[in-house]
């Protein structure tokens, strides 16, 4: 709701398996992650967009629960540009998608 508020359109998926193939379907500019999501993680989504896309696949941002400095190695291993961590705030992660959308023109 967040992000359609500030005029987004957006997909929900909640099982990992489903995430590329809605995000391909949709051709998303950018993709939330969590981390723990149930039946694939979102390292393995980060994974596999990378291998889908190499340099040209959506942003990727984790907005997890899991924030220590080991996790963020991890994200950004796996193929996961930003990492919010929760609690986060919100505007900052409005403010990233403003800045991507700007650079995206």
């Amino acid at each position: 709701m967040l992000l359609q508020n500030e005029g987004h359109e957006t997909r929900c998926v909640y099982h990992g398996r489903d995430v590329v193939k809605t995000a391909c379907d949709f051709a998303a500019d950018a993709v939330l992650l969590d981390i723990g999501m149930p039946g694939v993680t979102g390292y393995d989504v980060a994974r596999a967009f990378r291998m889908l896309y190499g340099s040209a696949k959506p942003v990727l941002i984790a907005v997890t629960a899991r924030g220590a400095s080991a996790d963020k190695v991890m994200a950004k291993a796996a193929g996961i540009d930003h990492h919010f961590a929760k609690p986060y705030d919100p505007h900052e992660l409005l403010g990233l998608l403003a800045d991507l959308a700007a650079h995206a023109v």
